[in-house]
């Protein structure tokens, strides 16, 4: 298990359904950095935002074989590309 911080925007106007995890930081303090430059640029935009960072812990992502995704395929189709 890794430990990373999820930076989390806020947004006062409903924008994106009110809250986005935006992105995961290493340490607590890039992501105390960074927040406030994301909030400003969607505060530019229109967009009154707030964030906070949180503490969170991943576990390692397990890698599937090629038949689990042909499974997965089967069960779960892409939908068709139609041009006009």
């Amino acid at each position: 298990m890794i430990t990373v911080f999820v930076l989390t925007l806020v947004f006062a106007d409903g924008h994106q359904g009110g809250q986005i995890a935006y992105a995961e930081y290493k340490t607590k303090a890039e992501c105390q950095q960074q927040g406030p430059v994301i909030s400003t640029r969607y505060h530019q935009q229109g967009h009154p935002t707030t964030f906070y960072c949180q503490k969170t812990k991943r576990g390692p992502v397990k890698p599937i074989s090629s038949a689990e995704q042909a499974e997965l395929m089967k069960r779960y189709p892409m939908p068709e590309i139609v041009t006009p």
